[in-house]
């Protein structure tokens, strides 16, 4: 009985060290808004998440902010990812097929979804970058729509803290 025991435990810490090095929960953005041209909620979830990063042979902590948008929308560039001190965005290799949804949480499966793809990049895309205009401001960061997300007029707006 108690050999069952310490296996049945064993396993257990086991799963959670496998669990601890390898997920990693984002953290929800409640005071972060997605708008349209016009001011109008786009309706998506926001979340932030710190990547360890190797920048100039120099590892570093990045801030990054993912934008998950409605799962009703059959959108490829789900989830869509800001690094603002980089003024960067690009799309999470994997997709949104790399997390799960717990309700308002976010389980990030793998460290497959650290990577990522430019969206201002022309030669990841055939004819010209996706992103053709991205404004980062202080505390917002503006850009151009573009194929599913064009419903929402021109330009959307990442408002942030």
């Amino acid at each position: 009985m108690k050999r069952t025991i310490l296996i049945i435990s064993f396993i257990f810490l086991l799963v959670i060290l496998y669990c601890v090095q390898y997920f990693t929960i984002l953290k929800p953005e409640d005071t972060f808004s997605l708008t349209d041209s016009n001011g109008k909620s786009i309706p998506a979830k926001i979340y932030s998440r710190i990547v360890e990063s190797k920048i100039d042979n120099k590892k570093e902590s990045v801030y990054q902010i993912l934008i998950f948008f409605d799962e009703k929308e059959n959108n490829k560039f789900n989830p869509i990812l800001f690094i603002p001190k980089y003024k960067m965005i690009g799309i999470v290799e994997g997709g949104k097929d790399e997390f799960i949804f717990f309700g308002n949480k976010v389980l990030q499966k793998s460290r497959t979804s650290n990577k990522f793809n430019l969206l201002t990049n022309s030669t990841f895309f055939d004819n010209a970058p996706t992103i053709f205009s991205i404004v980062f401001e202080k505390k917002k960061i503006t850009f151009n729509s573009f194929e599913e997300l064009e419903k929402y007029g021109q330009s959307i707006t990442l408002n942030y803290e």
